[in-house]
């Protein structure tokens, strides 16, 4: 499962560079590890990190985007598989 980059940034799905590059740069002051010296603040800098790395790189971003909607469909289609075998076996 992929990790939720438009959440850790606080973006929505369809923000503009400008706007990610704008939470990053707040998220990044917020819990710099030469501000922040505890572990768990530096977990979530290297975290943003990751985030913008991905999302500020427009190639990295699209490949992102179509990973989550193979990961929503699929999702998708085994819940509606377990609900149609758990309907099916009620019959039984």
């Amino acid at each position: 499962m992929p990790k939720a980059y438009y959440i850790i940034l606080g973006v929505s799905k369809n923000a503009e560079l400008s706007r990610i590059k704008r939470a990053y740069r707040q998220a990044v002051k917020k819990f710099h590890p030469d501000l922040n010296r505890s572990l768990e603040d530096t977990e979530k800098f290297l975290e943003i990190k990751e985030a913008y790395d991905t999302l500020g790189n427009e190639d990295k971003r699209r490949n992102y985007d179509e990973t989550l909607a193979v990961v929503r469909d699929s999702c998708t289609y085994c819940c509606t598989l377990l609900m149609t075998e758990s309907s099916i076996a009620g019959f039984f």
